[in-house]
């Protein structure tokens, strides 16, 4: 079935720049199996990027002042990226709705979800689709019996 939706997808949005078919076939072989197979990119990330590499505007100081109620992260247990960023949103957010609670002006704070995917590296939605499902439902607010099931999530 996975492999049907590649070809499909290569074929309508593909095929205006691909017109050989078997060209075709062989780009849809190559993104089905580099999407089912384990990954390796991700694991050289890790050793080119030093832990002390950062972003120009790190979401840590971006998300606490986001107006929306709720912000997850979801993370593969073994994912390049570390799950520390989340957990560190999340305890700055924690800590500004407690500046907050003390003071006059009150500015809308996001509570942050941090969930960690087993079994799963970056691409957790397709290393463990069921998992990642249950990460997003939770997320989205829903399935309280699905962490009970799923114990790795939340974190």
């Amino acid at each position: 079935r996975g492999r049907s939706w590649v070809e499909s997808y290569v074929s309508g949005r593909l095929s205006h720049g691909i017109k050989d078919t078997q060209e075709q076939q062989a780009v849809a072989d190559y993104l089905y199996c580099s999407s089912n197979l384990p990954g390796i990119g991700e694991h050289a990330l890790s050793r080119i990027l030093s832990s002390t590499t950062i972003a120009h505007t790190p979401m840590i100081h971006r998300i606490p002042n986001l107006k929306v109620p709720t912000v997850a992260f979801l993370y593969g247990d073994s994912d390049w990226m570390d799950i520390e960023g989340g957990i560190d949103v999340q305890r700055k957010c924690e800590e500004k709705k407690r500046q907050n609670s003390s003071s006059s002006t009150i500015t809308p704070t996001p509570s942050v979800e941090v969930y960690q995917i087993k079994d799963a590296g970056h691409l957790l939605m397709l290393e463990n689709s069921e998992e990642f499902n249950n990460g997003v439902i939770l997320a989205c607010g829903g399935g309280n019996e699905i962490s009970a099931s799923s114990p790795s999530l939340p974190r």
